[in-house]
């Protein structure tokens, strides 16, 4: 018995010489002011936070040894550095980040005319950046509304740039023009994007110097870039709380085909989280998508997609004319979008493109 009882008191001597880190700082920009929401973390760890809206941290790790200690947000430049963790705490005072400037390539004029290239005055974010990045909720639009130059306008959930109206950002999925991006709401509630975020194998947001060949009179260009031929057969299968996805892809030499199928309910998600909505039917949706790739030529590509959507809901909202009496208001959205595009090397040096949709 006293044996026992002597393991079980070492193991507890044990568990409490395990030391905890306390790395505390505060991140800020030149001007001295505080980031918000910036995030803390040890590379290759679990361990990490975000500042308050001060940009003050408190990070604590069990780690040991040498950490690379790594700050990131958006608009700036990442930081990072090498600490040794013993236990002790770790103040690192005031952490100045620095801003990551997006800058316009040479304009070259020669006999009337004009070029400027599109990448280095864009931001460019890839599938996986537009559904992690805070408060996107996995939408396109969602993940845009947190960089620089937008502006966020009541509930709409639309993208404004500079002050310009919704219609003047426009969204161009393989150079065509997409005339009806976003979702149907109810009152009071936001849309969102009608595309998911992994049909795209990355985007171009640019607010201002955009090329001319996406026309005048714009605050913003959204440039999507459907994803190319794959590499092999897959199947997807997704469960969720709110819903499921069945998908796959079937590969050849020179083609592929990939279809999905998806419902959502997001029923369980409202009853447990409080809405301010007042909700006589929780929104649903149910939609379909197939995608074809075919290899044309020695560079060129066919790429032709085609989705179907159907969702529904239905609010309770209080009669502007009648004050004091509620009627139901509800909302049936049926949506259907075609997109083709072949881009090809007719000859040396001339490279066509074409879309329609």
């Amino acid at each position: 018995m006293k044996y026992h009882i002597f393991l079980f008191l070492l193991a507890i001597t044990q568990v409490s010489l395990t030391a905890q880190t306390r790395i505390t700082g505060q991140v800020i920009n030149a001007n001295g002011e505080g980031l918000t929401g910036a995030n803390i973390y040890l590379e290759g760890t679990y361990d990490g936070t975000t500042s308050n809206m001060e940009g003050q941290f408190v990070l604590e790790s069990s780690e040991s040894g040498e950490q690379v200690l790594r700050i990131e947000y958006i608009g700036f430049k990442n930081f990072q550095k090498t600490l040794h963790l013993e236990g002790a705490a770790i103040d690192l005072s005031q952490i100045t980040l620095k801003e990551e400037i997006n800058e316009l390539s040479a304009v070259t004029i020669t006999a009337g005319t004009f070029e400027a290239g599109d990448k280095k005055k864009s931001i460019a974010l890839s599938s996986i950046d537009m559904v992690t990045t805070d408060g996107s909720s996995g939408d396109v639009y969602g993940a845009l509304q947190a960089l620089p130059g937008t502006t966020t306008v009541g509930e709409s959930g639309r993208l404004f740039v500079k002050g310009g109206d919704s219609r003047e950002s426009k969204t161009f999925i393989d150079g065509s023009l997409v005339y009806v991006p976003y979702s149907s709401s109810s009152p009071n509630n936001s849309v969102r994007g009608r595309f998911s975020p992994f049909m795209f194998s990355g985007m171009m947001f640019s607010t201002g110097g955009y090329s001319a060949e996406f026309g005048q009179a714009l605050s913003s260009v959204l440039s999507l870039q459907t994803n190319a031929m794959p590499v092999e057969d897959q199947l997807n299968i997704s469960l969720l709380t709110v819903g499921a996805e069945l998908g796959g892809t079937k590969t050849w030499d020179k083609a592929s085909v990939t279809t999905s199928l998806s419902y959502n309910n997001l029923t369980p998600y409202m009853k447990i989280v409080p809405q301010y909505t007042k909700w006589e039917k929780y929104p649903q949706s149910l939609s379909g998508d197939v995608s074809f790739r075919l290899l044309t030529g020695k560079s060129g590509m066919l790429k032709f997609y085609a989705t179907a959507n159907r969702s529904s809901l239905t609010t309770i909202e209080e009669s502007l004319e009648q004050p004091g009496n509620a009627f139901n208001y509800k909302l049936v959205n049926d949506n259907y979008f075609v997109n083709a595009s072949w881009i090809g090397e007719i000859r040396k040096n001339w490279i066509l493109t074409t879309a329609f949709s």
